[in-house]
């Protein structure tokens, strides 16, 4: 129940107010219980002195969840815009920080503080990839570029991007740039000199 006395906010609000938003009722829905329960504990990798901020944090996105679901009537579980672009670029910014380390949805989810169906939608509408597509893409470009600028065998670029076989990864490197990685090698070697 909203007491509105003394607040200062106009007759036409606290009528709308007293009429649809007095009181309004409704299930709690998994994202909702995740965000609070990432609330009340947060992840290990928070520092002890940026708890009050996480917390905060949390505590916003579930706000804006409500928000979106009281007012917008958006699909069940589904976050508001601004909120779904600083959540994007958190997984981003993680997936990038933790690009050489072996990563599960979950472990993504829970490092965010949200949920997985949550970061897989997230993720998808803001960039048009998976989490998962993303990372290979990244790693992928980390191999081109050693092919390009360093000279790195294939098995070697294959390896960094993840790949335990040079073929699997040639396969990946051909779909994602229109050639195979034996050409971008080719173009980084130095020439022979004439003297040899």
């Amino acid at each position: 129940m909203l007491d509105l006395k003394g607040a200062g906010h106009g007759d036409a609000l606290a009528t709308f107010l007293a009429t649809h938003g007095s009181s309004h009722f409704w299930r709690l829905d998994d994202d909702s219980v995740r965000l609070a329960q990432f609330a009340a504990n947060p992840p290990a990798w928070v520092p002890r002195e940026a708890l009050p901020l996480y917390r905060r944090a949390r505590a916003f996105d579930l706000i804006c969840l409500t928000l979106s679901t009281l007012a917008l009537r958006r699909e069940e579980n589904a976050l508001p815009r601004p909120a779904q672009s600083v959540l994007g670029e958190r997984i981003r910014i993680f997936l990038l920080d933790h690009l050489n380390e072996p990563l599960t949805i979950d472990a993504v989810a829970q490092a965010v503080g949200a949920s997985v169906s949550v970061v897989q939608r997230c993720f998808k509408e803001l960039y048009g990839m998976t989490v998962f597509d993303f990372v290979r893409r990244r790693c992928l470009d980390a191999a081109r570029d050693a092919l390009d600028n360093r000279g790195v065998s294939i098995g070697c670029a294959a390896f960094m991007a993840g790949y335990s076989a040079p073929s699997s990864f040639a396969t990946a490197f051909k779909k994602a740039y229109g050639v195979p990685p034996k050409f971008r090698r080719r173009r980084a070697m130095p020439l022979p000199s004439a003297a040899e």
